[in-house]
């Protein structure tokens, strides 16, 4: 049967393309996945939890959590490569290859410190235009 097209879902799905490079023999492996919200975390250098005490709140912008998200992550000794039959490093980034119309980000305000689910206080700023051209595949390769 044919599937139903929904204006709204049209509105908000994009897709990511997520690359993960072996570092023993640099081959690299391509997932493309369908998103309709983009949840994307908090910095590390950002994140502040809830303390009894007054502090001052911790504070990013919103590119500063793309950029964190969309940054190459090192996945350590635990990449099983399917080229060199290895279990070694390897490195992990996505892309943005179709960008949504309306991009909805879900901002994961809990993390784990001392082994327990902590909510973050920290400020996420978020500006009226946001430019998405960073994180496009194609956009500085």
């Amino acid at each position: 049967g044919r599937k139903k097209k929904s204006g709204v879902l049209d509105l908000f799905k994009g897709s990511i393309e997520t690359c993960v490079e072996c570092l023993s023999c640099h081959n690299q492996s391509h997932n493309q996945q369908e998103f309709i919200e983009l949840s994307i975390g908090i910095p590390p250098e950002f994140a502040q939890a809830v303390t009894r005490r007054k502090v001052e709140i911790a504070s990013c912008t919103l590119e500063q959590c793309l950029d964190y998200h969309f940054g190459i992550e090192e996945l350590g000794e635990v990449y099983s490569c399917s080229n060199c039959k290895k279990t070694t490093h390897a490195t992990r980034k996505p892309k943005i290859t179709q960008p949504p119309k309306v991009l909805l980000v879900v901002l994961k305000r809990f993390d784990w410190i001392s082994g327990k689910a902590t909510k973050l206080q920290t400020q996420v700023k978020i500006s009226t235009k946001l430019d998405l051209s960073p994180y496009l595949k194609g956009e500085e390769e």
